[in-house]
């Protein structure tokens, strides 16, 4: 994994996976906002985490679903960090 400038992160996957004609070797994870998260249940399901990697990486569902165990371990660890950045609820700035 590579945090980049922006503050997306850059996962290089162990096992590329296809899309159309595409080989995916890699996967650019932007950082999360409010917008994606609005409908998602908390705490949330392995299936709300795979469905918000799958916006955050600009992917459909069905490609998201060809990724390895491991790659799909590590999308989850990247999703699940940007949720855990925020500040805690009444800590001061």
């Amino acid at each position: 994994m590579e945090q980049l400038p922006d503050g997306s992160v850059k996962l290089k996957l162990k096992k590329p996976i296809k899309h159309g004609s595409e080989d995916i070797g890699e996967l650019t994870v932007r950082e999360p906002k409010a917008k994606d998260i609005r409908t998602m249940k908390i705490p949330p399901s392995t299936d709300d985490m795979l469905t918000l990697g799958g916006k955050l990486v600009a992917l459909p569902p069905s490609v998201i679903d060809e990724l390895s165990i491991p790659d799909t371990m590590a999308l989850l660890e990247v999703v699940g960090n940007f949720m855990d950045d925020g500040q805690e609820t009444g800590s001061k700035l």
